[in-house]
């Protein structure tokens, strides 16, 4: 009995996930880790929780910061700024990757 709704279970999955709503869904969830635009506001090193860089397949090349309080910015990786920032966060991986 357990194999049989184990088997359901997976066959609903599949089914669920090679239909086109689905691939839209997963679509829509990509594009929700990108960035639209350059945010301007000053976000104190202190309060930074994670800084990492947008996904390959956005369009706009951004660090995106994450703050203690969970708010995503969006920034430059160009700007002086967040240079200094992932410099004073020991993430020279980050930096290393930036090209402008």
């Amino acid at each position: 009995m357990k194999t049989l709704a184990a088997l359901a279970l997976m066959t609903l999955t599949c089914f669920l996930f090679h239909s086109s709503e689905g691939q839209v869904g997963i679509e829509v969830w990509r594009q929700e880790m990108c960035c639209n635009s350059y945010n301007k506001a000053r976000v104190p090193v202190t309060k930074i929780k994670q800084m990492r860089r947008s996904p390959g397949h956005c369009k706009l090349e951004a660090i995106v910061i994450t703050t203690v309080t969970n708010r995503k910015f969006c920034k430059n990786p160009c700007l002086t700024e967040v240079k200094t920032m992932l410099e004073k966060r020991k993430q020279t991986a980050l930096l290393n990757q930036i090209k402008c």
